[in-house]
């Protein structure tokens, strides 16, 4: 049993508020909305009233621990106390799934599920966030059903979106390494043999051909700290890509000049779909701000739905005139103000999330056949390169002949 806190206004149009304890948000908002009230706020109660049976991990006490960690981790503390009940119907869900992502995910959540110590330790697995308006809501009841096959779609869509992403990298670096893998072939075993030749016949070399020569040398006299230069490049690559991905330089140094990418599309499309389930069922929108940005596992768009749900949390400064609000698309913005008294606009919020999983489908296909697209080009001009730096000392020979 959770406690939360509630602000709501009665048929006369009286403002009420408190708190009351309930199994989960849903039922929360089922009993306000059952006596004809309307919902201003519903979130967990804060840790200096909050029910002892919700306690987290980190007690709200403790002077390193904020009344916002403390209340999101009470959500996922309520989903612990009902994983005995969640679990069983989380795995006869997974044997009704066919085999695929969709399956990969339930299975992962019931793993994490059952595996976390506390709701701390659960709000730290991304797939717990993905489907808390799920978990919180209860499976059981009549929504739940609707919003499970929702969930299911967009995880089998997003699937298909990580899918054509590998593909994205795998066949242009397919296509490159075996290229790689000629040329050096070439470089090592016939180069050399050219190079005998020009020099007997005391060619003349045009610059392609000393490049080619050149690079030759480092595959047969220089052959050792070659392969060590590119090893340690490649990890060198490797770990820059990650972090470059991980701290989103893209987003840090070129701002709104990398905003139509495929990865900010792909996050967005995230952020704003759980945003919009996670409203829907009645969390508090700096809660909802918070708990979406760490979902879409973006650390750009993570920390600006942070700064925005500070910005949530200043009644005295509206939402879309604050710095803030500069960081994210201003449609997003509009939706989360464009309801009675600038609340949310669910409908909207939810069109708008569609629209950008229509886009991030879209930019994923465009990108794939690009990507494919170049790393033919790109091959073919080294092949041609290798080719024309070869035949153009004969062709020379071949004229002084003539």
């Amino acid at each position: 049993m959770a406690r939360f806190s509630y602000k709501a206004i009665d048929s006369n149009g009286d403002e009420h508020e408190g708190e009351l304890d309930c199994e989960t948000i849903a039922y929360a908002t089922a009993e306000l909305e059952s006596s004809g009230w309307t919902i201003v706020t519903l979130e967990v109660a804060t840790a200096s009233n909050s029910d002892p049976s919700i306690t987290a991990t980190k007690s709200p006490t403790d002077p390193d621990s904020s009344a916002e960690e403390y209340r999101l981790d009470a959500y996922f503390d309520s989903v612990i106390e009902r994983r005995d009940q969640l679990i069983p119907v989380l795995t006869v869900l997974t044997d009704a799934l066919p085999r695929g992502t969709a399956r990969q995910e339930i299975q992962k959540l019931s793993a994490a599920l059952k595996n976390a110590r506390s709701g701390s330790d659960l709000s730290s697995r991304p797939c717990a966030i993905r489907w808390l308006p799920l978990l919180l809501t209860g499976l059981t009841e009549k929504t739940a059903t609707e919003r499970l096959g929702n969930l299911v779609a967009i995880a089998a869509r997003d699937s298909r979106n990580r899918d054509d992403r590998r593909r994205t990298l795998l066949y242009p670096m397919s296509v490159l390494l075996i290229t790689f893998g000629f040329i050096s072939l070439l470089c090592g075993f016939i180069v050399p043999y050219f190079q005998e030749t020009f020099e007997e016949f005391g060619i003349r070399l045009p610059a392609s051909t000393r490049l080619l020569i050149d690079i030759s040398k480092l595959f047969t006299d220089q052959r050792g700290s070659t392969i060590t230069t590119l090893g340690v490049a490649s990890i060198i690559l490797m770990i820059g890509g990650r972090l470059w991905t991980r701290f989103a330089l893209s987003n840090q140094i070129f701002g709104r000049l990398v905003a139509g990418s495929v990865s900010n599309v792909i996050a967005m499309a995230s952020l704003i779909n759980q945003l919009a389930d996670l409203l829907r069922i009645g969390i508090a929108l700096p809660d909802a701000l918070r708990l979406a940005g760490k979902g879409c596992e973006h650390s750009f768009f993570r920390a600006a739905a942070e700064d925005l749900a500070q910005a949530a949390q200043n009644p005295s400064q509206a939402l879309q005139s604050s710095q803030a609000a500069g960081r994210l698309p201003a449609n997003l913005i509009h939706a989360l103000t464009a309801g009675p008294d600038s609340t949310p606009h669910l409908p909207l919020l939810h069109q708008l999330g569609a629209i950008y999983s229509y886009h991030a489908t879209h930019r994923t296909s465009w990108t794939t056949g690009a990507a494919a697209q170049l790393s033919i080009v790109i091959a073919g001009l080294a092949v041609g390169f290798v080719v024309i730096a070869l035949l153009a000392p004969l062709l020379s020979l071949v004229q002084g002949l003539v």
